[in-house]
């Protein structure tokens, strides 16, 4: 367990170690109370551990440590209720690795022509939004990172792909409505629509790494030009958007593998909940 700044936090663990200042370890009597079962409830209560909060950093001594109560069912009890939450923690630790390591991928055909992309797209600046035209509205506010906020009037019509210019320069986001792109952002114009699809447009630049073009005077920042000379492939538009249904079944998949983390963890804390007689 965490003691010192930040307190409560705690952690499993699973090989012999030593621990600094700023830990406590606690042991379980087997004969009473199961190790992992002990993590679970413990961590259940990582945002109530707080510590004495009046010195120059937050703290907590070993006899509060000892004065915190956890519900001590039978270790039959324990087991099953720790079989449970393992059970659930293995399906979201699969859809985690599923989310993590999907990438969206596009087999290239040799065949198809290679183009510059600043012969089928211009990089538009996206323009400053003062605080004083900050008006809540339906359309999205597009920086660098997505959304940052709602406005009432949109910049260009969706859908959209917007590329940060500054801070997360290169990131590549799409918008699935009318939005407004401010500064630090450029949006993404298609030159010639019979010839690239936007959402093909938009996977084939989050193969691009734009966010690794070089930048002007080691100054942070997308350099459009540089931008410009990246190649990808080109092939007929009907293709484009057959690649296009595929790549977003999958990601339909990713999307539904998020959904199942959060309903797993949903579980795991409804459990948690029931050993201290609190509905789920």
């Amino acid at each position: 367990m965490s003691v010192r700044a930040p307190v409560g936090p705690v952690n499993l663990a699973t090989q012999e170690i030593c621990i600094g200042r700023g830990l406590a370890a606690i042991k379980a009597m087997e004969e009473h109370l199961l190790r992992i079962y002990a993590f679970y409830i413990l961590h259940s209560l990582e945002s109530k551990i707080t510590g004495n909060t009046g010195a120059t950093f937050s703290s907590i001594s070993k006899r509060d440590i000892q004065k915190i109560k956890i519900p001590l069912p039978p270790l039959e009890v324990q087991k099953e209720i720790v079989a449970e939450i393992e059970g659930y923690q293995r399906v979201i630790d699969g859809a985690r690795a599923v989310v993590e390591n999907y990438r969206p991928h596009i087999a290239v055909d040799p065949d198809w022509p290679m183009v510059a992309i600043g012969e089928v797209i211009s990089l538009e600046y996206g323009k400053p939004l003062k605080s004083k035209n900050r008006v809540e509205g339906p359309y999205p506010v597009l920086g660098s990172n997505g959304i940052v906020g709602y406005h009432n009037e949109h910049l260009i019509e969706g859908p959209a792909i917007i590329v940060g210019r500054k801070g997360s320069a290169g990131a590549v986001n799409f918008c699935e409505s009318s939005c407004y792109p401010i500064d630090t952002t450029f949006f993404v114009q298609i030159r010639e629509k019979h010839r690239l699809d936007t959402r093909f447009c938009y996977y084939q630049l989050l193969t691009l790494e734009l966010d690794k073009v070089n930048v002007q005077a080691g100054v942070p920042g997308l350099n459009r030009n540089d931008a410009y000379r990246k190649t990808i492939p080109l092939p007929p538009l009907e293709t484009q958007k057959a690649i296009v249904a595929e790549l977003e079944a999958e990601r339909a998949l990713a999307d539904a593998s998020r959904e199942l983390v959060e309903r797993m963890e949903k579980r795991i804390r409804a459990a948690v909940a029931r050993v201290w007689g609190e509905s789920g």
